[in-house]
């Protein structure tokens, strides 16, 4: 139910507003989409339903991927710092140790957004072909 909202939001997000394109000199005379209502028509009528759904696979490895990885980072960051630095506050140490907790699981997982925003985003044409 999200990945349509998903695709629509990216899609909306990444058009051209009449400024061109950088890779080709083409002037865009406006927005291509214009809100949800009409953007998920478009969709619909030129890739057919399958096109709410793309990148849907990358998003959700990544859904599941990084609560694992964000939470083995926290438990080995945090018994890290217990065991090399036993000084430190607690709420400092809880507090750095989330910090790289979220910080190795968006690294971890960011090529799998990469590619959920990659599939969303390309309409008819397909990724690398350009």
């Amino acid at each position: 139910m999200i990945s349509p909202l998903d695709v629509i939001k990216i899609r909306l997000q990444l058009q051209a507003h009449g400024t061109g394109s950088l890779k080709r000199l083409v002037v865009v005379n406006g927005p291509t989409y214009r809100g949800i209502w009409n953007t998920m028509c478009q969709i619909i009528q030129q890739e057919g339903i399958r096109g709410l759904w793309k990148g849907n696979i990358p998003a959700e490895v990544l859904y599941i991927g990084y609560g694992p990885v964000q939470f083995l980072a926290l438990k080995e960051s945090t018994l890290f710092m217990q065991r090399t630095i036993p000084q430190i506050n607690e709420d400092a140490r809880n507090s750095i140790a989330g910090s790289l907790a979220g910080a190795s699981a968006t690294v971890a997982t960011y090529p799998l957004d990469l590619l959920r925003t990659r599939f969303a985003a390309q309409g008819n044409q397909k990724v690398g072909s350009d």
